[in-house]
């Protein structure tokens, strides 16, 4: 009897540190990223740019894409949350961007892109190590900040700084959710 109960945790235990180092691979999908920024961009976009996102160790990566690129495949830790943002080149001198929060917010839409833009300027506004930072992200309920988000038409009308705030002092409640003035 204790032999088998011995089996069973060791068997559970070596299975849990086996499936938290797990990696989770998943697609970023180019075209359809192009397709939503198209639709609100008031300047003409080029299909290159680079996209930026957080990888397994919390360090910011950059990878730059051309025109000829339609998707990418990104890898991550399982469990963790990944805010990818995809920047566009325009004809002007800046960058027109679309994001998504893997994997709560797996579409591309202008209420993901806003919260992979907060996740992403929580990360790299702290001034503890990144780790810490992401562990602090990821403890967050980004399921229900995505669902109050989807109450603005525009959540980039949103006070970021406020948000970002809130969430790093843990005091983030839907009164948070104030327009800038």
């Amino acid at each position: 009897m204790i032999k088998g109960y011995f089996y069973l945790s060791l068997t559970f235990i070596l299975s849990l540190m086996f499936s938290c180092s797990q990696e989770v691979k998943f697609v970023v999908d180019i075209e359809k990223a192009f397709y939503e920024v198209s639709t609100r961009s008031e300047n003409l976009l080029q299909k290159s740019g680079f996209i930026t996102y957080f990888d397994k160790n919390f360090n910011l990566q950059k990878i730059e894409f051309d025109s000829e690129t339609q998707i990418l495949e990104l890898q991550n830790s399982k469990g963790n949350i990944v805010a990818v943002l995809i920047y566009f080149e325009t004809n002007s001198l800046d960058y027109a961007y679309s994001g998504m929060l893997y994997p709560i917010a797996q579409e591309f839409s202008v209420h993901s892109s806003f919260c992979a833009f907060i996740y992403q300027k929580l990360m790299n506004c702290s001034f503890e190590n990144s780790q810490k930072t992401a562990e602090f992200c990821n403890y967050f309920n980004w399921n229900k900040f995505y669902e109050n988000i989807l109450k603005f038409e525009n959540p980039f009308l949103l006070n970021s700084d406020l948000i970002c705030n809130d969430i790093a002092t843990n005091q983030f409640s839907v009164y948070s959710l104030k327009l800038k003035e």
